[in-house]
């Protein structure tokens, strides 16, 4: 949450293309979302940190929880917020599948909303995913799990990791590399 509020107040001030720019921060806002969102299923309402700035302050100390429904509150409108500015998932190059998409938003969406028992909105939102064409079951259930199958037809959100990254500085930046 801290990085993505990070990258929430520091991106707007970044010299880039504009629609990149959207990106970025759709992403940060789907990404923020994603952790409140673990965090109220587990542990009902949580202080809600909305800015980088808000934990430099003394008065972070005394946050007080927010209430679940607030906490919930907040999640919906940052993913509505991050569905604008998402390509889909086939507007994306091959080297930036696993990147956030429209339909990743729209399916925690959904998600956020089956949990908090508004059937009628998750069903809406869920059927919006399933109506984009953009996901579909695999026809042999076998090939789901296949290591050359990453981003698959079915995968809507899957988190990326590195095995045995290594990491090198190139002048004065650090690159990470699978080592």
């Amino acid at each position: 949450i801290t990085r993505a509020n990070i990258s929430l107040d520091r991106i707007p001030d970044v010299d880039i293309d504009e629609d990149k720019k959207a990106r970025l921060l759709a992403e940060a806002k789907f990404l923020r979302a994603f952790f409140y969102f673990d965090l109220v299923r587990n542990f009902g309402g949580v202080p809600l940190v909305t800015s980088y700035n808000e934990i430099l302050q003394p008065s972070i100390n005394d946050k007080e929880r927010s209430s679940v429904e607030e906490v919930y509150a907040f999640v919906e409108q940052d993913l509505m917020e991050a569905m604008d500015d998402l390509p889909l998932k086939s507007e994306y190059a091959a080297a930036d599948l696993g990147r956030i998409t429209k339909g990743a938003a729209r399916s925690l969406l959904a998600k956020v909303y089956l949990y908090q028992e508004k059937w009628a909105e998750a069903q809406t939102m869920a059927k919006v995913v399933m109506d984009s064409g953009e996901y579909s079951l695999e026809p042999d259930f076998a090939d789901l799990y296949k290591v050359g199958n990453a981003h698959g037809i079915e995968s809507i959100f899957a988190i990326e990791f590195i095995n045995n990254p290594t990491f090198t500085e190139v002048g004065g930046q650090f690159s990470i590399t699978n080592g």
